[in-house]
């Protein structure tokens, strides 16, 4: 019985071991060959990523994503901003606002953009990250890299990376941008224009045939003497010609080719006495500089709880600006000293000063404060956006940082003009 007993216990053993051998382990249940995840869940994980590890209430501005497509890139940039937003634990830049700086320097969605280009853009904006990545095919899947970096020091905060599947989202996102169609019709054109000129030249021959007939006349005539002197005449009918070709001695001479402009410089004295902040490189809408009065204009209130509409916070809009709030006043009669200081201010001969609007705020602060250029203070300083009934745009020009303050609030003002 001892032995039998060992038999089936052995042959039990025997059978557990066959069993488990057939069974497949767990690892090989799951998909071997999956390469990655959708873009929308790379996104939604970069969102997630930056979420976790930048401060929270730091302002961040999704700038610059570079892919083959002007769709993808927009997507990106959309989808992250969204995500980003759904958070509400940071501040998010409108993507409006970014297009409407970002217009100024002529950027775009998609291309190569330098860090110290995106930092000045992310200053411009008072952000203190800035967002952008790129798009890598690796051939059955795309690699995708977000990185936040730092606007004040350039520093890495964040780097994501992700494998995507080429899914339809992201096929049909990749039908965007330039096509090979664009490309080809130049070349069209060329062909057609080279052509033009070869059927030209065929008609040129039909004159060489005229002057085959032309010297017949002179078989025919044997003038007279008489006729034979009627040519002497002729030099004195063309000698008054020379008188009338010196006629031209008498035009005046052309007036003298006026001195190209003056190029200014950032730090430069402006032709008011104060000192250049921004040059947008050309000059359209009758503007290239900003200058910078040389001294504070005082500290006053911004002015009446009232909102009014129409004030913009972008590069280029602060003159505007003033001059909508000076009208308000003159309509209401209720004043508004942050923009009729600076409206009545003068300089160098000069009156066309007004408020900075927000964004030309910040560029004194990162062109002239961080340069310890203008004497300008470390305490707060208006702007001419109006943000709400109560509240008006302000910057500190101790840190940077930017904000909006009760319109009762006594601020510094620093006018400004454009030339």
């Amino acid at each position: 019985m001892l032995k039998l007993a060992k038999r089936i216990t052995l042959f039990g053993i025997i059978f557990l071991l066959i069993g488990c051998a057939g069974s497949a382990p767990p690892a090989e249940t799951s998909a071997p060959n999956s390469i990655g995840m959708t873009l929308d869940q790379a996104l939604k994980e970069a969102a997630d990523r930056i979420d976790e590890r930048i401060t929270a209430g730091s302002k961040i501005a999704p700038l610059n994503f570079n892919s083959p497509h002007d769709k993808f890139s927009s997507y990106v940039l959309d989808e992250l901003t969204a995500n980003l937003v759904d958070s509400r634990r940071l501040t998010v830049v409108d993507r409006k606002e970014v297009d409407l700086i970002r217009g100024e320097f002529d950027f775009q969605f998609s291309g190569e953009v330098g860090d110290d280009s995106m930092q000045e853009l992310g200053r411009m904006l008072g952000a203190q990250a800035i967002i952008s990545g790129s798009l890598t095919d690796m051939g059955d899947f795309f690699r995708i890299v977000i990185r936040v970096l730092n606007v004040q020091n350039a520093s890495v905060e964040v780097q994501y990376r992700a494998n995507i599947d080429n899914d339809k989202i992201l096929a049909a996102l990749m039908t965007g941008g330039k096509t090979e169609t664009a490309v080809s019709t130049p070349q069209r054109t060329a062909t057609q224009t080279t052509v033009a000129p070869a059927t030209a030249p065929v008609a040129t021959p039909a004159p060489s045939s005229a002057p085959a007939h032309t010297p017949a006349p002179t078989v025919t005539p044997t003038p007279p003497p008489a006729q034979a002197a009627t040519p002497a005449p002729a030099p004195a009918t063309i000698a008054p010609i020379p008188t009338q070709a010196a006629a031209p001695t008498s035009v005046p001479e052309p007036a003298p080719t006026p001195p190209p402009p003056t190029v200014y410089r950032v730090g430069d004295a402006g032709p008011a006495g104060g000192i250049i902040f921004y040059d947008k490189g050309n000059n359209t809408n009758g503007w290239r500089y900003l200058e910078a009065a040389s001294r504070d204009a005082g500290s006053v209130v911004w002015g009446t709880n009232n909102d009014i509409s129409g004030t913009r916070v972008e590069i280029g809009a602060g003159k505007q600006n003033t001059q909508i709030i000076v009208n308000y006043m003159m309509e209401s009669g209720n004043n508004q000293p942050a923009a009729q200081t600076c409206r009545q201010y003068r300089q160098g001969g000069y009156d066309d000063w007004f408020l900075p609007s927000k964004a030309e705020l910040n560029l004194m602060y990162w062109n002239l404060k961080q340069q310890s250029l203008g004497g300008l203070g470390s305490g707060w300083y208006w702007s001419s956006s109006n943000a709400s009934n109560y509240y008006a745009s302000t910057q500190s020009f101790g840190n940077g940082n930017q904000g909006d303050a009760y319109k009762s609030d006594v601020n510094s003002i620093r006018p400004i003009r454009a030339f």
